[in-house]
């Protein structure tokens, strides 16, 4: 009897252990989607979450632009916070206000070197003329960024950063946008947008191709005659990169050209008949051709210490050509009248150097020279060929103070062949996490060229 029930109770004990370990095993409930990390590269000393940069990064991808259904890259932007545009009808222009600083005070770049080819009195670049098609994704970085970037990333950095060979060895897309401006729709109206491109990889290369040629035939609206309320643009953008990577080392060229037409039609004139004899309408063209080439490498030594260099060359042209038309006979003549013609060239030259060395697992630190030289001529300018070049060296450290706590001081110093620099530019961006999910951050940035112009902001949650 007693063996039976030491018998029973050991039998017991050893069924509600093993359920209890079998309570304690939960299957992955493989339906929950995971949250995988979005990697930034914008200002970091290598790709890491975004959630762990000092900087406050925001990242749209290409899904976010397919969805939108983006015609151009105003479209996508726009929606962001702290974002406004204003648009010139006249020359097709966007202008871009960024924390309520004008257009001049962001830096775009495409894959990190900026782009060349400001316009307007505002002297900011157009984003329009950068072909949507061709953009993985972009990073946009709000707050200062002088030291790293320069003087004209003082209200933040928009990285755009093109796409890359797919992972099979050929793939071919195209794209076709159609739409209308209110009721207009036709041939010579709303919006016809065609694009095509190709990639192909193999091994360790990388290459691909593509063309967009994008149409707006302007709005009519309740403008009479032969004005437009919004003026008709053409616009032809064209493609091309290679690539190599071979384990430590990666290499990338890239050419990037733009051909773009807006047309600004004008009314006949009665008046000017009763003097000359003739009707006559003066037309506007405004004619824009950029040429970008950038050549990008990077070595990795180890992952303790790496480097990587950047340059590219842009060459630069926008034209103001007038003509006009009879209403008689339909003639087409220049004109001749003082301003009516106008031509601007600009050449631009950046290299950017950057070296990336970890003391430990608490100190990083990051050194790096960044030249920009640019001239040009033209009406609009001082005659003769003029010229800006900018040199500078800086260098930044990122220190891991606590686990939650990280600082990155900064310092530039600057050698501009025009305006007389500052002797040095710090920075310090300080960034506390108060919750392991990345929710709660306080970012607080410092830049002295903010400080300049008076417009600062302290820290604040996220």
């Amino acid at each position: 009897m007693q063996k039976s029930t030491l018998l029973f109770f050991l039998l017991s004990f050893s069924f509600l252990a093993g359920a209890q370990t079998i309570r304690r095993v939960t299957p992955e409930d493989t339906s929950k989607p995971k949250e995988l990390e979005e990697v930034v590269v914008t200002g970091q000393y290598q790709p890491q979450s975004a959630k762990k940069s000092v900087y406050q990064v925001r990242v749209i991808n290409n899904d976010r632009i397919l969805k939108q259904g983006a015609a151009q890259l105003q479209d996508v932007l726009k929606n962001e916070l702290n974002m406004r545009f204003s648009q010139d009808v006249a020359t097709g222009g966007s202008g871009i206000t960024m924390l309520g600083l004008a257009g001049q005070n962001v830096k775009i770049l495409i894959d990190g070197l900026p782009v060349v080819g400001r316009q307007g009195a505002t002297n900011e670049i157009n984003i329009n003329q950068i072909d949507i098609n061709s953009i993985e994704r972009i990073e946009v970085v709000e707050g200062p960024m002088s030291v790293v970037y320069g003087a004209d990333a003082l209200a933040g950095v928009i990285n755009i950063i093109t796409k890359r060979a797919a992972l099979s060895k050929f793939s071919v897309n195209a794209r076709l946008h159609e739409e209308s401006v209110s009721n207009e729709y036709g041939i010579q109206q709303g919006i016809h947008n065609q694009y095509a491109g190709f990639t192909t990889r193999r091994n360790k290369w990388e290459a691909g191709a593509s063309f967009s040629h994008n149409y707006f035939g302007g709005w009519k609206d309740t403008a009479t005659d032969r004005e437009l309320i919004w003026h008709k643009k053409d616009q032809r953008i064209a493609n091309g990169f290679a690539g190599y990577t071979n384990g430590k080392l990666n290499l990338r060229f890239r050419i990037d050209g733009l051909d773009e037409v807006i047309t600004n039609p004008g009314n006949f004139s009665e008046f000017q008949e009763q003097f000359s004899g003739e009707n006559l309408a003066n037309d506007q063209q405004y004619l824009t051709r950029r040429l970008m080439q950038q050549l990008q490498g990077s070595y990795f030594v180890n992952s303790s210490l790496h480097f990587q260099a950047q340059a590219a060359y842009t060459n630069y042209r926008r034209q103001v050509f007038s003509t006009t038309v009879s209403k008689q006979t339909g003639d087409v003549r220049l004109n001749i009248a003082d301003g009516s013609q106008s031509i601007v060239y600009s050449n631009g030259f950046t290299f950017r150097g950057t070296a990336f060395y970890k003391l430990s697992d608490k100190i990083s630190l990051q050194p790096g020279v960044d030249i920009n030289m640019e001239s040009g001529e033209g009406e609009r300018l001082k005659s003769g060929k003029n010229s800006v070049n900018d040199f500078a060296f800086f260098i930044t450290s990122e220190i891991t103070v606590l686990p939650k706590l990280k600082i990155r001081p900064g310092l530039r110093f600057i050698k501009n062949s025009v305006y007389d620099a500052p002797p040095a530019i710090p920075s310090i961006n300080t960034k506390i996490e108060f919750a392991k999910t990345g929710i709660c951050v306080c970012p607080m940035q410092m830049d002295s060229a903010l400080l300049q112009s008076g417009n600062y902001t302290s820290a604040s949650l996220m």
